[in-house]
């Protein structure tokens, strides 16, 4: 019965957030593509622990961290280069492999945040499954509901509203400006990420 209710707390938010989104677009999405998405950002995460494994693997002492010993600037460094930017490079890699071709083209923000939401709800249920006791995961499937749930989805609009300006610049032609957006589809999520982490990280610091 615990697993059961910790499992609610972890995807309700994902369910709630993705909910209202799906209901503000006037032109609603096909359903399939939705779903296409939405498991995408859950293969994103798989692809994440590869990338974080082989990192590990070939420069261990550049990735591994203590929060507590490790000076300012590393800390800086894993949270916009080993956590950000790799994950909203993976889930920009699977919203553009299953949508930015696609025929029912027409809003990349809603496309990238249900892809952001497919990373959260398999981060969250990792989280919260994986806390020690059951208030332990109570509290943090709480905690993520609030804060790193919509920031994967803030992550998720900014994304998509790069990712839309790109895709408007391929159809007029435009491959210059298409690139210029491309690249920032990825920085600005990743700046945001990174923010978000290394207040995290400092609050652990200094805990």
């Amino acid at each position: 019965m615990a697993t059961h209710i910790l499992l609610i707390i972890a995807i309700l938010p994902i369910f709630l957030i993705g909910s209202y989104v799906y209901k503000k677009d006037k032109n609603k999405e096909p359903t399939r593509l939705l779903i296409k998405l939405f498991l995408g950002g859950i293969a994103s995460c798989f692809l994440v622990l590869f990338i974080s494994l082989l990192l590990e693997l070939l420069f261990p002492k550049a990735v591994a961290l203590n929060i507590k010993t490790d000076s300012f600037l590393k800390i800086i460094f894993h949270c916009f280069i080993i956590v950000a930017l790799i994950e909203e490079g993976c889930k920009l890699l699977m919203t553009y492999l299953v949508s930015y071709k696609h025929e029912e083209f027409d809003e990349f923000i809603i496309y990238s945040v249900f892809t952001a939401l497919g990373f959260a709800a398999f981060e969250n249920v990792l989280y919260v499954l994986g806390a020690e006791t059951y208030m332990e995961g109570v509290q943090v499937g709480v905690l993520r509901s609030l804060l790193a749930v919509p920031g994967h989805a803030c992550d998720g609009l900014f994304m998509g509203y790069y990712l839309s300006l790109a895709k408007v610049a391929s159809l007029k032609n435009n491959p210059q400006e298409e690139r210029k957006n491309i690249i920032k589809s990825l920085l600005v999520p990743t700046i945001l990420h990174g923010i978000y982490d290394l207040c995290c990280f400092t609050a652990a610091r200094t805990s």
